[in-house]
C-alpha cells in the first residue's frame, strides 16, 4: 500500500498541470522545492507538540518525538539544495 501524504498530493496535481501544458517541467521542480522547503521550515519552527497533536487528530497513535527530531535533524540548512546524508547523523548519540 503506498503512502500518500498531502506533499504526494500535490506532487500529483503539479504532474496533471503540467500534462495539461499549465506549467512546464523546470516550474513543477521548483514548486515542489519550494513546498518541501516550507514543510522543512514549519517542522523546524512549530514546537513537537502542535506537531505530535495534529498526528494524533489524523488518527496516529503514539509518542513521535523521536520521529520529530529525526526529521529535524535531516532538514536542509538555509540555502541548501538536498537533504544531509541520512548515513550521517546530525542526532547526538545516534
Amino acid at each position: 500500500m503506498a503512502t500518500t501524504t498531502i506533499l504526494h498530493e500535490f506532487e500529483d496535481w503539479l504532474l496533471e498541470r503540467e500534462q495539461k501544458g499549465e506549467i512546464n517541467k523546470k516550474t513543477r521542480q521548483n514548486y515542489m522545492n519550494d513546498a518541501s522547503r516550507i514543510f522543512e521550515v514549519m517542522l523546524s519552527q512549530m514546537p513537537a507538540n502542535v506537531i505530535e497533536g495534529y498526528l494524533r487528530s489524523e488518527g496516529y497513535r503514539g509518542y513521535y518525538g523521536h520521529l520529530i527530531e529525526a526529521l529535524r535533524a535531516m532538514a536542509r540548512s538555509r540555502g541548501e539544495k538536498k537533504f544531509h546524508d541520512p548515513g550521517q547523523s546530525r542526532l547526538p548519540g545516534v
